[in-house]
C-alpha cells in the first residue's frame, strides 16, 4: 500500500497528458525520462512500448527509487499488520513502460 501519495499527486492527469499532446506530431516517437542512478544523475530516455491500466492500491512505497513508488501487480497477500485498502481511496492509474 502506498502511504506517502505526494509523488502521485503531482503527476499528470490523463486529461491533462493529452491537453500536452494534442499540439505534438502525431507520428513523433514517444519516450519517457529517469535517472539512470549513478552520481552524475545522468537522465536516460526510454521507449514507451506499451500502456498498462492499474490502480492505485497497485503501488507501494519503495526505497529502492527516486519516486519512492513501486508497481506491484499480483503482489502476494497482504501482511496481517499491513491496514486493509479503504477502496474509495483506490485511484485508476495509467503507467507507460
Amino acid at each position: 500500500m502506498l502511504r506517502n501519495s505526494d509523488e502521485l499527486n503531482a503527476a499528470y492527469s490523463v486529461r491533462q497528458l493529452i491537453e500536452e499532446l494534442q499540439d505534438q506530431d502525431p507520428d513523433a516517437v514517444v519516450l519517457f525520462s529517469c535517472s539512470y542512478g549513478d552520481y552524475s544523475n545522468t537522465q536516460q530516455a526510454l521507449p514507451v512500448s506499451e500502456v498498462v491500466d492499474a490502480e492505485s492500491s497497485d503501488l507501494v512505497d519503495s526505497a529502492y527509487s527516486q519516486s519512492g513508488i513501486a508497481l506491484v501487480k499480483n503482489e502476494p497477500e497482504p501482511d496481517e499488520d499491513e491496514p486493509e485498502i479503504d477502496k474509495e481511496e483506490v485511484r485508476p492509474i495509467v503507467i507507460l513502460t
